[in-house]
C-alpha cells in the first residue's frame, strides 16, 4: 500500500513538474539522508523507523500538502494535493497503530 501509493504519487508529480518545466531534486537532501542513515542503524530499526518515516515524515507532508491544497495558486497544484492528501493521512494512521502494536 505504502510503496504503490507513493510510486503512484511520485509519477504523477514528475508529470506535473514536466508540464510546469519545474525541475525536482533527484535526490534526498544531506540531512533526510543523515536521518535515514541513524534510522537503518538503529537497535530497534522498526520503531525507529515507524516513528521516522510513518510518523513524523507523514505529519510534516500533511501539513505541506494541507497548506497547498488549500492556499496553491496553481489549479493543478492544489487538486494534486488534495487528491494525495487523503493517502497520507491513511499512512501516518497505520504508522500510528503500528507503533502502538510495537509498544511505542
Amino acid at each position: 500500500m505504502l510503496v504503490k501509493d507513493h510510486s503512484s504519487a511520485n509519477d504523477e508529480l514528475k508529470a506535473l513538474a514536466t508540464s510546469k518545466s519545474a525541475v525536482l531534486p533527484s535526490e534526498l537532501p544531506a540531512e533526510k539522508k543523515n536521518r535515514l542513515a541513524k534510522v537503518a542503524e538503529a537497535k530497534h530499526f522498526d520503531k525507529e523507523f515507524i516513528r521516522e518515516v510513518g510518523i513524523d515524515d507523514h505529519r510534516k507532508d500533511i501539513k505541506l500538502f494541507e497548506k497547498a491544497s488549500k492556499n496553491a495558486d496553481d489549479p493543478q497544484i492544489k487538486a494534486f494535493a488534495a487528491k494525495t492528501l487523503p493517502a497520507l493521512v491513511n499512512h501516518r494512521e497505520h504508522a500510528q497503530d503500528l507503533q502502538k502494536s510495537l509498544g511505542k
